[in-house]
């Protein structure tokens, strides 16, 4: 079977044949296809929680038939290992296996894992943890629902699942299809026991994660132009054209800068970042140290590089509100440094 070493992350990048980053053409691996990946502690302590829950789902379904004083008359032990769902269970239990050993092998609050996995294993590593986190998501419901419980809390709350969730979504899960569990069933939390609704492995949840109702933006054109747009994809769950806000920021971003170092319409990206802030040619002053005005150089560069060339030529439907917000952030950020500089050759600020 083929093997790939992916580099460190909160899961790690897959890496294609010539060693780069994953191409918009990736297509998914097959089942056999084997990762050497290292998993950061959240991440592997996530999964780890998953799969011990759901081997108690499984385990607590089988019980059920089994000790049934009617239906064990004709579902034994033996019986029950011909069905698929056995099979299933020891994959489980094989998995669960591998993962407390690579726990308890390695160093107490390590930051990473290392974990070899095929990608059908990981799979289901990631429809059984999307399944636990629906289940934390109907135990937050609950809690959120408590009178005694301040809102302040349910927001940090969310805060900490919503992080849960986006670590299923990068790395080698980004792009990866989740599987039919054998227990497809969400446990309800309530004052008597369990109950069970419908649910599927790879929803959202009962009640979706709150995103910050704002961010504190000073530019009023950016907050103007871009703050509604966030609010809006949220709501209606269009998450999927959140890539449109950022395009939006940066070019905004862009029109400032061209705006303060007087560069030409056709001057874009990077290549206006070069012109604005490159030393020794630069044209808006940041720092009178060579190396500092070089870093914001590179720091504008990249921003136009990074985010805004992502979402300007294709289509980014994998982002967050809550990223999405920290970049406008940065963004609002930028602008103000932009602001604060010096027109080359004279002392006075740029704005």
């Amino acid at each position: 079977m083929e093997e790939r070493r992916v580099g460190r992350g909160s899961c790690a990048t897959t890496l294609d044949e010539r060693g780069g980053s994953m191409s918009e053409d990736f297509m998914e691996h097959d089942d056999s296809y084997v990762y050497d990946v290292y998993f950061s502690r959240d991440t592997f302590h996530l999964i780890v929680a998953a799969i011990r829950h759901y081997k108690s789902l499984l385990d607590a379904g089988k019980r059920a038939v089994l000790e049934d004083s009617a239906i064990g008359a004709f579902m034994d032990e033996s019986t029950f290992k011909t069905f698929p769902v056995a099979r299933d269970m020891r994959t489980i239990d094989w998995l669960l296996e591998r993962l407390e050993k690579t726990l308890s092998d390695q160093v107490e609050n390590n930051w990473d894992y290392d974990f070899r996995v095929t990608h059908g294993n990981a799979r289901i590593l990631k429809s059984a943890s999307l399944l636990y986190l629906d289940v934390l998501a109907v135990r937050r419901d609950e809690i959120a629902n408590r009178p005694d419980v301040a809102r302040a809390v349910v927001e940090a709350l969310d805060e900490q699942l919503a992080r849960l969730r986006e670590l299923l979504e990068t790395g080698i899960f980004s792009r990866m299809s989740t599987v039919s569990l054998a227990f497809d069933q969400l446990p309800q939390s309530s004052g008597h026991g369990l109950a069970h609704v419908q649910a599927s492995p790879s929803s959202a949840g009962a009640s979706p994660p709150v995103v910050l109702d704002s961010i504190q933006i000073r530019d009023p054109q950016l907050r103007s132009r871009c703050l509604d747009l966030v609010a809006r994809f949220d709501s209606d769950g269009e998450h999927e054209r959140l890539d449109t806000v950022l395009n939006e920021a940066t070019r905004i971003l862009e029109d400032r800068i061209r705006t303060l170092s007087g560069a030409e319409p056709e001057l874009i990206g990077v290549d206006l970042a070069r012109f604005a802030f490159a030393p020794p040619n630069h044209r808006i002053v940041l720092s009178d140290i060579t190396a500092e005005q070089e870093g914001a150089h590179l720091l504008f560069r990249g921003v136009f590089g990074f985010v805004r060339n992502a979402v300007h030529h294709r289509l980014v439907d994998d982002l967050q509100p809550q990223r999405v917000l920290q970049i406008l952030g940065m963004i609002d950020y930028l602008i103000f440094v932009a602001e604060s500089g010096m027109k080359a050759g004279g002392p006075a600020p740029v704005v």
